[in-house]
């Protein structure tokens, strides 16, 4: 190998900072606790278990015996498997086998890439790991390493893959990446991590005990399905089962919270491990590049699917993520460096929402970004640098992205016949799409990522101002206007916490710790400023009518003006009227897809809500304009659908079951219109601020 392609690791002469601190050692005793107490609980079901199957097979024997008849068969063989299905239950985990799948995976070969297999080794030497069974390449902004864990994995450790996921190499130079890489590894060079990985196979295998529906429980439910007196007895299983897992729910949530605990703690722990390899800065850069990078790999994919539905696809998405990531990180004034962004301590402060409210999410797995900065902080190591793009590890990188870009399409777009695209159509494309509706950075955002105050239009016309542009557009206003919107999230975060919907017994507000019974006068007070800010803000939002009306007025287009405020406001009303609809399909669909069995009775009333939901929407489709709507809509496809949806009666809804791809269908025409409103809103807005400059030049 090129050793200059791996950079030294640093000589240290201490490495105390790497050993598990008494936070991971008591959050690995609270999960150890836990688990036993489970196991404990589990124990005590299983003897219950027993006892009914033996006390179910001397009445099955008993029944069948005192009056032998095909009912009599019938009833005492069910009794019999409801005793062995029931105490079944509890065992069928071991049986059970989790598997990590991917499709968009491809296995790749030392041969194939024999300095990127030497690095590796190099960084398995230095984090004190094994080499990985096997290494995957996939597409995303990521890596990671896997097994398929089962109960047999407690006994028999599995050997670790590792994925490797193209677009991190693509945003990331060969220390960051080795940075990275060193951090997965982290989870496995220490012996004491080993418990973690034990408690991981655990926490998997009582969760298959308690969500996963297998062949045991297909079984069942056909016997439910074949009716008569077995039927009656398998029901009755199924009916008891269920009442289990209820129990086994709540006692694996708590396990789970000190789970999650654990799990932050390893990834303070392993980020540990990765700077002892890397240094601080190369791990810092690759944490926040990877956020960054991770964003626009989603912009990215998003414009290619836009651009699929003109039959045009990339040939290699890497070269349109590299676009999109710089193109971006200048749009959100951010450098850039060869590249790729730059971002520093004064972007995050700037692009970031400062929420005075702080709570340790105790369901998170994994920290903050400002927390791992934070613990990595803690220590200062400088290592040395190879600022040469990751990509040098691979050996034909451009062969590389395009076999991974056609898995791309090849499953995501099975079937259809791509033309690639020409020259610069993607950075075209991408230009055009953000700057669609682009806000003039003369505003220095002002209108953006909210909603303007609504007022009457007729009481500001003839009234006036003194402000000036700059004073009305300036940045302190701006600020003020954030602020609000900061604090109307912040207010209801405290709302969840006085309500217990957000866990937690004590929480932060301005840097002081608080408990939760304390969020109420907190509510109150933040109340309080909220009411100023917005009163604030409905003044500035009049004086900035007010002083464009007066430029309208100079230049004999105050009528111009007028309406297009008037189409604004409208359109703000009908976006918020389909975004309500929107979220509570979404509330339906998170509430639906938690649960993976429903009785007949919560069938019939998941069908009855949606029919409520279904009925506001076609109500609300009443007053809009199909055609308008649909022009906005990209997928020819879709847009047929709405048309259809409307010039019939028939809803989705109206079935005597609940029918999972009607509901699919119905949700995706919800989403489609509430896009099609937002288009029209983007419209709106910039259409309204543009001629609000072009008036300012007028005059």
């Amino acid at each position: 190998m090129n050793f200059k392609l791996y950079p030294e690791s640093p000589e240290l002469n201490n490495y105390d900072f790497i050993k598990p601190s008494l936070e991971f050692r008591n959050s690995v005793s609270g999960v150890i606790f836990a688990i036993a107490i489970f196991f404990l609980f589990y124990l005590l079901l299983i003897a219950i278990a027993a006892v009914v199957m033996f006390a179910a097979g001397w009445a099955g024997i008993t029944i069948i015996a005192a009056k032998p008849s095909f009912i009599t068969l019938a009833a005492g063989v069910g009794i019999i498997a409801l005793g062995i299905m029931l105490f079944v239950f509890l065992f069928k985990f071991i049986f059970s086998r989790t598997k990590d799948e991917n499709p968009y995976r491809l296995e790749i070969k030392e041969t194939e890439h024999p300095e990127l297999f030497s690095f590796i080794k190099n960084l398995n030497k230095d984090t004190q790991t094994k080499f990985p069974k096997k290494i995957f390449l996939s597409p995303e902004v990521n890596a990671m390493v896997f097994y398929n864990s089962s109960f047999w994995s407690l006994f028999f450790p599995m050997r670790k893959n590792l994925e490797i996921g193209l677009g991190l190499v693509n945003c990331l130079n060969v220390s960051e990446f080795k940075a990275v890489l060193a951090h997965e590894f982290g989870h496995f060079s220490q012996r004491s991590m080993k418990i973690g990985s034990y408690i991981y196979t655990v926490n998997n295998v009582i969760y298959n005990l308690v969500y996963e529906y297998d062949n045991w429980d297909n079984t069942l439910s056909n016997w439910v399905q074949t009716g008569g007196v077995f039927g009656f007895f398998a029901g009755i299983t199924f009916w008891l089962v269920e009442r289990v897992r209820s129990i086994l729910k709540v006692a694996y949530n708590l396990i789970n919270v000190s789970y999650m605990k654990l799990s932050r703690e390893m990834e303070y722990h392993a980020d540990l491990i990765a700077i002892s390899v890397s240094g601080n800065e190369s791990f810092k850069s690759a944490l926040r590049k990877i956020e960054f990078s991770s964003f626009a790999y989603d912009y990215t994919t998003g414009f290619l699917n836009s651009l699929a539905a003109n039959e045009k696809a990339s040939e290699d998405i890497y070269l349109n993520h590299s676009f999109t990531t710089s193109f971006l990180a200048r749009h959100n004034k951010i450098s850039v460096q060869e590249g790729n962004p730059n971002i520093t301590d004064e972007d995050i402060e700037n692009n970031v929402i400062k929420s005075r409210v702080n709570i340790k999410d105790q369901w998170a797995t994994h920290p903050t970004l400002k927390e791992r900065e934070q613990n990595i902080g803690k220590v200062n190591i400088e290592a040395q640098v190879n600022t040469d793009s990751a990509w040098t590890i691979f050996s034909n990188p451009e062969k590389v992205k395009k076999e991974v870009t056609r898995n791309l399409y090849k499953i995501g777009f099975p079937n259809v016949e791509f033309k690639p695209l020409d020259g610069n159509e993607f950075q075209d494309f991408v230009q055009t799409e953000i700057n669609k509706f682009k806000i003039s950075e003369d505003y220095n955002g002002f209108y953006e990522n909210r909603y303007l105050s609504t007022f009457k239009l007729k009481e500001l016309i003839n009234s006036g101002t003194s402000k000036k542009f700059e004073e009305l557009y300036s940045k302190e206003n701006v600020e003020k206007i954030k602020r609000l919107e900061s604090n109307k999230l912040d207010f209801e975060i405290l709302g969840q916490i006085s309500l217990k919907q957000i866990q937690t017994k004590y929480f932060e507000f301005d840097n002081r710790k608080y408990k939760r019974k304390d969020a109420i006068e907190l509510i109150k007070s933040l109340k309080k400023e909220i009411n100023d800010e917005e009163q604030f803000v409905i003044e500035i939002d009049k004086d900035s009518f007010t002083y464009n009306y007066q430029n309208s007025k100079n230049a004999n287009k105050e009528k111009e003006l007028v309406e297009l405020y008037q189409t604004y406001f409208q359109v703000v009303s009908t976006l918020k009227s389909v975004d309500e609809i929107n979220v509570k399909f979404q509330n339906f669909a998170n509430a639906l897809y938690t649960k993976p069995r429903w009785t007949e009775d919560e069938i019939k009333q998941l069908v009855a809500e949606l029919s409520s939901l279904e009925k506001q929407f076609r109500d609300f489709l009443k007053s809009e304009d199909i055609q308008g709507l649909a022009k906005h809509i990209e997928s020819e496809e879709q847009k047929e659908v709405l048309k259809e949806y409307m010039s019939t009666n028939t809803f989705y809804s109206k079935t005597s079951v609940f029918d999972e791809q009607s509901f699919i269908n119905l949700s995706n025409i919800v989403y489609d219109v509430s896009g099609s409103i937002g288009i029209r809103y983007g419209n709106s807005l910039k259409k309204m601020t543009d001629f609000q400059l072009e008036l300012r030049r007028l005059v």
